[in-house]
């Protein structure tokens, strides 16, 4: 929210535990396959795809 004119920006999805917990599972997995080798360019393009 913009706070000079109230205005909302955007909206942020809500998780509970549930949703974290599988979250950081999933990263944890991910970091021992070829994600933890790219660099902060490939990860980069990477990400912009999936918009």
């Amino acid at each position: 929210m913009n706070p000079a004119t109230k205005e909302i920006l955007g909206t942020v999805a809500e998780g509970g535990e549930e949703e974290i917990n599988l979250a950081v599972q999933v990263a944890k997995i991910e970091l021992r396959g070829p994600w933890k080798k790219f660099t902060t360019d490939e990860r980069i393009k990477f990400l912009l795809t999936l918009i």
